[in-house]
């Protein structure tokens, strides 16, 4: 078993000593994502209108033609890696890494002299906010928010991935009817919460990870989950999730965890020639009222319930937070509206795994009584 270290997990414990924004990186990383279709279509993305002609945007493949499911039973792959930005697939830190993880959610190639963009919010510089990742990937969260929890206490990242590997909690990705093809339209995609397996997991397809209760709208039924994707597809090998819709991505374990809660999401996977392993992507859009709340009620949690009266300094994480808005909480851009939405972007590596029995969500202590 890995052991989970002594450092802040989300590092949001050492954000009330920082009052600056984490300046966005500009230097490309080594590794670059697939551009993808130069348009929204089956993928899901949010109508943003016409995409810039020219230079290629990071967008999800387009739907191939009908091909039905021809496999028997589910597959589920279960996340055991995450990548928030801080490094590239091949695990080389790189402060730029957060360019190549994500979509083009907007359209747009932004760069700091972009005029069409929603007014940076709290008095951010525009010069911040706007530049985009490779190919117009949006993804403030990597560039300004998760550098910020990083900075101030190294190894946010991996904290993040050792309660996979110490079998706490991940994301279950669930694919119906997944044969051995690389085209298949439609397919309907079911994402869970996993919750503690119990002993660390060997990643070998044996394991029968539990499924949060929380994930499902009938506590009984595995088929109710809370985010189902039924017009996905697997096009070349790559399953997009489709249309794009709600996913909650929970990081960390109780008591110290972040809920990302994404509107318009898109996840990808590339599957592995034999659908044993992927590499994927979650993008989307949180709503920036509701993420600085969430900070907010985070850091509850630290040095002992010391800030749940708030103050100064859980005011100013949460400016430096709200700075991060790049995009309306909708999905586009209006220059004549303040941004009320932060977009974000995550890389993951997953393996295939078996859904078990529906456990309830272990229930985090009250820290403010």
């Amino acid at each position: 078993m890995r052991p989970i270290t002594g450092r802040c997990l989300f590092a949001v414990g050492m954000l009330v000593l920082s009052c600056a924004k984490a300046p966005g990186a500009i230097a490309p990383p080594g590794d670059q994502p697939d551009a993808g279709a130069t348009d929204n279509g089956d993928a899901g993305l949010v109508d943003a209108g016409p995409v810039d002609a020219g230079p290629p945007h990071a967008r999800p493949p387009t739907a191939g033609p009908a091909h039905p499911a021809d496999g028997t039973g589910s597959t589920t792959f279960a996340v055991t890696r995450y990548f928030l930005g801080t490094t590239l697939r091949d695990g080389t830190p790189s402060a730029d890494a957060w360019k190549s993880f994500g979509y083009d959610l907007d359209g747009l190639l932004s760069t700091a002299a972009s005029t069409d963009l929603c007014a940076p919010a709290d008095g951010a510089p525009a010069a911040s906010v706007y530049p985009d990742g490779l190919d117009g990937t949006d993804n403030s969260v990597g560039k300004s928010v998760f550098p910020i929890f990083n900075n101030l206490s190294p190894g946010l990242e991996g904290a993040v991935n050792d309660v996979i590997a110490n079998g706490l909690r991940t994301l279950l990705i669930d694919v119906p009817g997944l044969g051995s093809g690389s085209d298949y339209n439609p397919l309907t995609v079911r994402v869970y919460q996993g919750e503690a397996l119990g002993a660390p997991p060997a990643f070998d397809g044996s394991d029968v990870w539990p499924v949060s209760k929380a994930t499902l709208t009938d506590p009984a039924d595995l088929l109710s989950t809370r985010s189902s994707f039924g017009s996905s597809f697997l096009v070349g090998g790559e399953l997009v999730a489709s249309p794009a819709g709600e996913l909650t991505v929970v990081l960390g374990q109780s008591p110290r965890m972040l809920r990302l809660a994404l509107h318009h999401a898109v996840l990808t996977m590339k599957l592995s020639a034999d659908h044993q392993s992927a590499q994927g992507t979650i993008a989307g859009i949180l709503t920036t009222a509701d993420f600085v709340q969430e900070v907010r009620d985070e850091l509850r949690y630290v040095n002992g319930g010391t800030m749940c009266a708030g103050g100064p300094m859980v005011d100013s994480v949460a400016m430096q937070v709200t700075q991060a808005s790049d995009i309306l909480a909708d999905g586009t851009q209006d220059p004549r509206q303040t941004c009320s939405g932060i977009s974000i972007g995550i890389g993951f590596d997953a393996r295939v795994v078996k859904l078990g029995a529906i456990v309830d969500e272990p229930v985090r202590p009250n820290p403010c009584p």
